[in-house]
């Protein structure tokens, strides 16, 4: 469950928003994870839910109370190159999704051949305007894919100033990334995921340093569920960096916030340590 950013008016902060809320959607649902799903089921047997089912539909429970939601948006990555039927060419693919109880609109989104498809179905009582709603979903997609190609157009032209925007710390990644192949010792011992959220006046940078391999790979990069997350403003990892702050001084002041188990919080503070005394 997911929230589609209606309050949002710009379309490229609507689907930024949306984006970020489907990234958080899917790690809420994998933390579920399909084990319990399944003691879930074994806990109803299949012929109770049966039963509880057929006993929803015909005395009409959904109309006594009100859905978690009514709308489905689904979306399917389809098959790259053409495909062929008895010899004969697919031209386009579209999707057909079925109507139950409770769904007033389901969408779905399908690609083909370099083509998407969008399909709105309803039933006419519920959505009687499905056709006028499908233009405007048409529309609305056309208008963002305008705004994408000059936001690209905006970004060649501005190139050279947004490297002027680097922070200071980024020096401080690429030592790191350095030493940590010139000490693939330190790798094996800090093995795991580290997530550094670089605060940045009104806006942040994220870094992930990942030791999972042999060769430990640091790069810039949104991870909305880390396992462990480092938020410092950068200025303050600068300075840790320079020899100008302790990492005992920013913890007692409170800038520097670290999210985790206790096991990962003691092994990056480990492999930050041996990296500031190197």
């Amino acid at each position: 469950m997911i929230q589609i950013a209606t309050h949002i008016e710009d379309p490229l902060e609507r689907l930024e928003y949306i984006q970020e809320q489907t990234m958080l959607g899917k790690s809420r649902h994998n933390k579920l994870g399909a084990k319990t799903l399944s003691k879930m089921a074994d806990a109803v047997p299949f012929g109770v839910a049966n039963l509880i089912a057929g006993l929803y539909s015909k005395y009409n429970i959904k109309d006594l109370h009100r859905p978690p939601f009514n709308v489905t948006i689904t979306n399917v990555p389809g098959p790259r190159g053409v495909l062929y039927l008895n010899g004969h060419k697919v031209v386009s693919i579209f999707t057909l999704t079925p109507v139950v109880d409770g769904f007033g609109l389901i969408i779905s989104a399908f690609s083909y051949n370099g083509q998407v498809s969008i399909t709105t179905t309803s039933d006419s009582k519920t959505m009687p305007d499905t056709d006028l709603f499908s233009r405007y979903i048409r529309e609305s997609a056309n208008e963002l894919e305008g705004l994408l190609q000059d936001s690209q157009k905006g970004d060649s032209s501005t190139k050279s100033s947004k490297k002027q925007e680097k922070s200071k710390s980024t020096l401080m990644f690429r030592t790191l990334k350095k030493y940590l192949k010139a000490n693939p010792k330190q790798v094996k011992a800090h093995k795991g995921v580290y997530y550094i959220e670089v605060g940045l006046g009104d806006k942040s940078e994220g870094w992930e340093i990942d030791l999972t391999k042999a060769t430990a790979v640091i790069k810039k990069k949104k991870n909305l569920n880390p396992k462990l997350l480092v938020e410092i403003e950068d200025e303050s990892l600068y300075a840790l960096y320079k020899g100008k702050l302790l990492l005992d001084e920013l913890e007692i002041q409170g800038r520097i916030k670290i999210t985790g188990t206790a096991a990962n919080k003691t092994k990056f503070l480990n492999l930050l340590t041996a990296f500031l005394e190197r």
